[in-house]
């Protein structure tokens, strides 16, 4: 049987399978936060409550990749409302992937009038 090989097929990543997040196991009087870079003693730019409707995009791949999701970090842009949005990281472990709102687009569009 020499010759035949082995396919490995990938798993995908529910975190990184989406383009938004929600916020998920996190007590609903505590916070998310964003960090500015991927580590827990980066600086805070800003916090996302449980159940806060405003859209989480997911912007690129949780590094590093294929690890356990407490140890993971996922790029995002938070935008609470329409006149802000906020860039930073986030820990996989305290999201879950959701389709993006059709609002997301109408929050683009008025960042981007400013």
């Amino acid at each position: 049987m020499a010759g035949l090989g082995v396919i490995r097929l990938a798993t995908p990543d529910p975190v990184q399978a989406a383009s938004c997040l929600q916020v998920s196991n996190v007590e609903f009087w505590d916070f998310l936060n964003i960090r500015e870079k991927p580590s827990a003693e980066s600086r805070i730019v800003g916090a996302i409550a449980p159940g806060h409707g405003a859209p989480v995009e997911r912007t690129g791949a949780c590094i590093p990749r294929n690890v356990r999701p407490t140890a993971r970090w996922c790029p995002v842009t938070y935008y609470p409302n329409r006149q802000i949005s906020l860039r930073g990281y986030v820990k996989a472990y305290f999201t879950r992937s959701i389709p993006c709102p059709p609002s997301l687009e109408h929050y683009k569009k008025q960042i981007d009038r400013r």
